[in-house]
């Protein structure tokens, strides 16, 4: 976690633990220690990392962006407005999705709980502004850890790590064609 706390620019400081777990209470959840850990102590961060990679395969353009975390105060409330959406648009949202950065432009970072019952969910960016809502979820990583990995220089990888991340996320889209 030392490439995320190096790289900070700003933050909001501590947040209580006891909201941390009122979330994850709240959503039928538990985080990644590596992300409490971090949120704990810079709530709402923002990072100068100003890139990270992903493949975007119905959007080739969207394919990196920069990160900010969102305050633990704001996550339950972002989930219910989405989720209001998703009241009069099934399939604009999911439960089970818990939205924990932006990339600045309104697409949000989430934790994919909707298949794990783990503290370790793959990693997603949900696209606010897509039309098809079967193009608006697109694989990131398979963990936090992987995530804060891909926070770098797009070009700073060679082939065979940016195949084989290709590769897992062509098989994350296989498993989760139904959802």
């Amino acid at each position: 976690m030392m490439k995320l706390v190096n790289n900070i620019y700003r933050d909001y400081g501590v947040v209580d633990s006891v909201a941390i777990i009122k979330l994850e209470s709240d959503n039928g959840v538990k985080f990644p220690l590596n992300y409490v850990e971090f949120i704990s102590q810079h709530n709402g961060a923002c990072i100068n990392v100003e890139e990270f990679e992903f493949v975007n395969p119905y959007h080739p353009l969207d394919n990196e962006g920069s990160i900010a975390f969102s305050e633990i105060q704001e996550i339950q409330n972002t989930i219910d407005v989405l989720l209001g959406i998703n009241a009069d648009d099934p399939g604009y949202f999911y439960e089970k999705l818990i939205p924990f950065g932006d990339n600045g432009g309104g697409d949000f970072i989430c934790f994919d709980y909707r298949e794990c019952d783990t503290d370790n969910p793959p990693i997603i960016i949900w696209f606010h502004d897509v039309l098809d809502n079967s193009e608006r979820i697109v694989f990131v990583a398979n963990n936090f850890e992987e995530f804060v990995d891909k926070l770098h220089e797009p070009y700073d990888l060679d082939d065979e790590e940016r195949e084989a991340r290709r590769q897992s996320l062509k098989e994350y889209q296989e498993t989760h064609k139904s959802l």
